[in-house]
């Protein structure tokens, strides 16, 4: 929510906000992220999803009210990082329920209906609320988030959570000649939850482990730059006030440009980047759409430096929507996937790319916010991005070289299985509908609700 009402909150004369503080407040949101990832990784991992819902929905019941009654920089920058802490969790929670109960298989279309839900559930979100901005105050709308959030809560854990969803079924189980050779052994729990093996040394010995997973470092600077490139769908409102005379209604629900092209991409890319019989087709497909967004993003910082008011609308829009789609492949369902082959584990290693992802955010909008502050352009930023694009592509070279030269990953009973960051099969059966249910219900009414 306090990204679509971003135009509103930067007329509002009582925040006294530019371009630089609302940059520095989003910087702030994109470090309680991070800050969150790493904690609630393991959190979820050690005391389940049930309980840990409960405490993601309830709190951003408060943090929304208190969004409402901010009257300046430093209450907006803490309520954004309260409520960017509590989104933290939403992705970490539905990768969890995805490994405990879904087939090895089904793991790809759980991931493209995940990121469909919360794209969708952006677009709705902004679109929704930009209309509302033209009836309503930012401070009324801000305040009436706040018992839709409660009713999610009620609805997620009432009803979606029936079924019992904390037990998972493995955990990364590897000495350091597996992680040299890149084999997970993903191992099956028979016992009890609470088993006493299961010890917080022997959880950081895992966790040390997974640092020093080549194929995991190596997806995090991919994770890192999408990330950065992700940062703009914040900054679209920004960069729509500034370049164009739109009212904020109009770049409110325009705004929604960006994660319409990023819906376009994780309903299309990874359906067929699942067809592609070889690694090196797969790897033209991800540099071929790294380069349409290294092309988009080029455009856009071009008509950036005609000046405001020069361009129509639609090319902005155009290219913006553009770069979105190249970038969703690399940023959902690849990672995602990856995740998924530490087992018990898949929350910790989720937070891991994630955390990387946010820290690489924070600093990206802490130099656009600096570039501002000294009277830059948005040429200025788009350059940067221009750069992570280059970052990105060179990691995924390295990555599909470290997969090749490793060779494929073996399950402990013997059989191959797909590399985690090669979607694979096709899902042969339907999807648990109560479970996914939850992961979606989850993305639209925790992320896009109200978090920034």
């Amino acid at each position: 929510m306090p990204i679509a009402l971003l135009g509103a909150l930067a007329d509002d004369p009582v925040l006294q906000l530019d371009n630089s503080s609302i940059n520095a407040a989003l910087a702030a949101g994109s470090l309680m992220r991070a800050f969150g990832k790493a904690v609630n990784g393991v959190t979820v991992d050690v005391v389940g999803v049930r309980p840990f819902l409960t405490a993601l929905l309830l709190a951003p019941v408060a943090a929304a009210g208190c969004l409402s009654g901010a009257n300046g920089q430093t209450s907006l920058v803490l309520v954004f990082g309260a409520l960017a802490f509590c989104n933290s969790g939403a992705w970490l929670a539905g990768c969890k329920i995805i490994e405990g109960r879904f087939r090895r298989e089904d793991w790809a279309s759980c991931f493209s209906v995940l990121a469909t839900c919360s794209r969708l559930g952006s677009m709705v979100a902004r679109m929704g609320l930009g209309g509302l901005l033209a009836v309503l105050r930012w401070q009324s709308i801000a305040l009436g988030s706040a018992p839709v959030l409660f009713l999610s809560w009620a609805f997620t854990t009432r009803v979606l959570l029936r079924e019992n969803l904390g037990s998972v079924r493995g955990h990364l189980n590897v000495s350091d000649s597996d992680l040299d050779d890149m084999k997970v052994v993903h191992k099956k729990s028979g016992g009890d939850e609470g088993d006493s093996a299961e010890s917080s040394e022997s959880r950081a010995i895992r966790i040390k482990r997974m640092l020093g997973n080549r194929g995991l470092q190596l997806q995090a600077c991919i994770v890192a730059s999408a990330s950065c490139l992700m940062a703009l769908e914040n900054m679209c409102p920004l960069l729509l006030k500034d370049l164009t005379s739109l009212g904020n209604a109009e770049i409110g629900m325009l705004a929604t440009f960006f994660p319409a092209g990023v819906l376009c991409g994780v309903l299309a890319t990874p359906q067929i980047y699942a067809r592609l019989s070889t690694p090196r087709n797969k790897l033209a497909m991800e540099l071929l759409l790294q380069l349409l967004t290294l092309l988009a993003i080029i455009m856009l910082g071009w008509l950036s430096s005609l000046g405001p008011n020069v361009v129509h609308p639609a090319f902005f829009l155009a290219c913006l929507a553009t770069a979105a789609f190249g970038i969703a492949l690399n940023y959902y369902i690849k990672p995602g996937m990856h995740t998924l082959e530490f087992g018990e584990d898949c929350a910790t290693a989720s937070s891991i790319l994630d955390g990387s992802g946010m820290v690489a955010a924070v600093l990206f909008q802490l130099t656009a916010s600096s570039i501002f502050g000294d009277g830059g352009s948005w040429a200025q930023v788009l350059a940067i991005a221009a750069l992570c694009v280059l970052v990105m592509a060179t990691c995924t070279v390295l990555l599909f070289l470290e997969r090749n030269a490793t060779g494929v990953l073996k399950m402990h009973q013997g059989g191959d299985i797909a590399s985690p960051w090669a979607l694979g099969r096709k899902a042969p059966g339907a999807l648990p509908g109560g479970a996914l249910a939850v992961v979606c219900a989850l993305r639209v009414a925790q992320t896009h609700l109200v978090m920034p």
